[in-house]
């Protein structure tokens, strides 16, 4: 009887994917973000949410679709989700980082002395990076010019948002504030009041007037530039 033998298995090769994620992750360990690129950065990132699959590249169609890191982070959920391999939670993941970043930033300086706009400008910057809505926020200061609270006011659209005057005056007076700064976006226009901003301005100045609290300034904010309605003359 001729002798058989059991077929050889085949030896699996290593896949050239094989501790590649490992490999990213000490890379960064070691030498830290400025030794990757924009799409290694989001493709390390998509690790945590995406379990089982090459993340690179998802990591370049995200860049691909919405043009660099800024887009991809400024981009809304629903946007996001129509990338293929951006879950729910790779939405989530990407959305929530820029809103630490910018509470970050917020928390970094909240004892300091705000004597100048020019202070409270570059304190109120982070709130409005990134967002496509206008937003309308409330800062309210002591007399030591330390900031006792900040708050958003109101959330609107891409082209106008509406603040409350009560809603201002309970806040201003929940803190206990000596004096407020009003600052609001125009993310899809320029830094310059519309006839709504400086009608609602003068109306809480007047409203905080009668309660001794000062309304210091409205700030309005667009991309890289901002104006002080107070600096114009229009407060």
């Amino acid at each position: 009887m001729k002798e058989t033998h059991p077929p050889k298995k085949q030896t699996k090769q290593p896949s050239i994917h094989a501790g590649h994620r490992q490999r990213l992750k000490k890379q960064f360990l070691e030498h830290g973000a400025e030794s990757f690129q924009d799409h290694q950065l989001l493709e390390l990132l998509l690790f945590y949410v995406v379990p089982q699959r090459d993340t690179n590249p998802i990591a370049h169609e995200l860049l691909r679709c919405f043009g660099s890191l800024d887009g991809v982070f400024s981009a809304s959920s629903e946007e996001l989700t129509q990338v293929t391999g951006i879950t729910e939670n790779g939405a989530i993941l990407l959305r929530l980082l820029p809103e630490l970043q910018r509470r970050i930033s917020v928390s970094r300086e909240t004892q300091q002395k705000f004597s100048t706009i020019e202070d409270v400008a570059e304190y109120l910057w982070p709130f409005f990076q990134g967002i496509r809505q206008e937003r309308a926020y409330l800062l309210c200061l002591n007399q030591r010019d330390q900031i006792v609270g900040c708050d958003l006011l109101a959330q609107g659209n891409e082209k106008s948002v509406n603040i409350d005057p009560s809603l201002l005056v309970e806040l201003a007076l929940r803190h206990k504030a000596n004096w407020v700064v009003v600052a609001h976006s125009h993310p899809s226009g320029f830094a310059i009041p519309s006839e709504s901003d400086l009608y609602t301005t003068l109306r809480c100045r007047d409203v905080l007037k009668a309660l001794n609290i000062t309304l210091r300034d409205h700030l309005i904010f667009a991309d890289d530039d901002y104006l002080s309605m107070k600096q114009s003359n229009m407060l």
